[in-house]
């Protein structure tokens, strides 16, 4: 009679050296003790609203059911972070939980990772203030559109204008080619009615380099996209298809002067630019910084997923006979060339989790 399989990862368990306890792993990973407690402490307050169920069925849904389950996740954690006058750090925190645990990632994730932290962090208190409200409220659904058809992380060659009009005090976003359609940016499909777009400076025929600007993209009231405003799907993905990645083509598309983010350089109503004394060109691109670094987290964090249901599967699969005992099946992970495969994945996920923390430590020291 076979042992279950608890039976079998119990003993597994008891023939390991004990030598790395399960919170002190958890401390590594979280970055300290303090932030293990919130997370732990946050993770009941979802759980306690969650089924067994809820969190998985992910893989088994079409793609629209799981986009309106996930939406209802969505407005589950923001009822929470009303509900326990949660700080903006631990709100944050719970919607990375609500993903840890349901592997959905919302469509608002972007709103809240790159939207909010590009207004924080480049344009002026003035310009977050008349804002704040609309975007507090989610009246104001935002997203981050910066990579286009033609380039990405080459940030120097994108496309995309924004021509300064002094005789009517605006910008004009333009997309004058193919491959300056912005392309790929998530919860631009369907989600978001409001965007901060990358886009070339151009003020009399000079050009002063890439910068960001507040683009309405849709009405508030019908969610129908705006003159000029041509956005849509760009098809299903090998996976996060929860989050609705878009495309935006601008057609001479005005704004105010006022929505170009100006806390380290500015447009005078006469066309004048200037950069403020002191200003890092770096921190244009800081929101994308950051969420590079959550990527990187966030990549530690599925491998040691992955990892732990290869290895919980490999010691309980059995799968050939012992030669030295022909009745006996062999457990898979008991295979050596089973355990070259996978046990160095555990020790490549510490490895990811501990970089993760060193780059952002030194992100935050250059640029906070």
């Amino acid at each position: 009679m076979h042992s279950s399989a608890s039976d079998v990862l119990a003993g597994e368990r008891r023939h390991s050296p004990a030598t790395l306890a399960v919170e002190l792993a958890e401390v590594f990973t979280h970055g300290s003790q303090a932030r293990r407690l919130t997370y732990v402490r946050l993770r009941g307050l979802l759980e306690a609203h969650l089924s067994f169920e809820e969190a998985q069925t992910l893989f088994s849904e079409s793609i629209d059911n799981q986009r309106v389950r996930v939406l209802r996740l969505a407005s589950l954690v923001e009822t929470l972070i009303i509900k326990h006058h949660l700080d903006t750090a631990d709100a944050d925190t719970l919607r990375v939980i609500s993903q840890d645990v349901t592997g959905y990632a919302t469509p608002t994730l972007l709103h809240h990772a790159m939207f909010t932290k590009n207004i924080a962090s480049i344009f002026t208190p003035e310009q977050q203030a008349a804002w704040g409200t609309s975007i507090d409220s989610f009246q104001w659904l935002g997203c981050y559109a910066q990579t286009e058809l033609g380039h990405g992380s080459n940030l120097r060659s994108l496309e995309t204008t924004a021509t300064f009009v002094p005789e009517l005090d605006m910008f004009e976003l333009h997309s004058p080619t193919l491959t300056s359609i912005k392309y790929w940016p998530g919860a631009l499909a369907s989600t978001a009615n409001i965007a901060v777009v990358y886009a070339r400076l151009l003020i009399r025929g000079k050009d002063f380099g890439v910068h960001s600007f507040l683009v309405q993209l849709r009405e508030f009231a019908t969610h129908k996209p705006l003159p000029g405003i041509t956005v849509g799907h760009i098809g299903n993905k090998l996976a996060f298809n929860t989050v609705d990645n878009g495309y935006l083509k601008m057609n001479h598309v005005r704004i105010p002067r006022l929505n170009m983010a100006m806390k380290f350089a500015t447009v005078a109503l006469d066309g004048t630019f200037s950069r403020v004394d002191g200003a890092k060109r770096e921190m244009l691109y800081f929101t994308m910084l950051q969420m590079r670094f959550h990527m990187m987290h966030g990549s530690a964090k599925a491998l040691s997923k992955a990892v732990t249901i290869a290895v919980r599967y490999s010691a309980i699969r059995l799968q050939g006979l012992d030669v030295s005992a022909p009745r006996r099946e062999v457990h898979v992970l008991d295979y050596q060339s089973q355990q070259h495969r996978v046990l160095p994945r555990i020790a490549e996920s510490f490895a990811i989790f501990a970089t993760s923390a060193y780059s952002s430590s030194m992100l935050n020291h250059r640029f906070v």
